[in-house]
């Protein structure tokens, strides 16, 4: 994608990555890092930046598996 193009479109990352709230919370965490390194999240999706906090939105983490219908409701 042209670097223009990755805001036309709406990406889902769906997963399970933690067991505890603080843990999933640290997935995502970006602003306690040193320059330079970036969080797990960044990494995973092939980032080598940190992600805009303006063009996210972080689901809670739920208890158990839903389904995806769940989640877009």
């Amino acid at each position: 994608l042209e670097e223009d193009d990755r805001f036309d479109r709406v990406h889902l990352w769906l997963g399970t990555v933690t067991d505890s709230e603080d843990q999933y919370e640290q997935y995502f965490e970006q602003d306690s890092l040193p320059e330079g390194v970036f969080c797990p999240f960044c990494k995973d999706i092939g980032l080598d930046e940190e992600y805009d906090e303006d063009y996210i939105g972080i689901i809670p983490l739920f208890p158990k598996v839903v389904s995806l219908n769940k989640l877009l409701v």
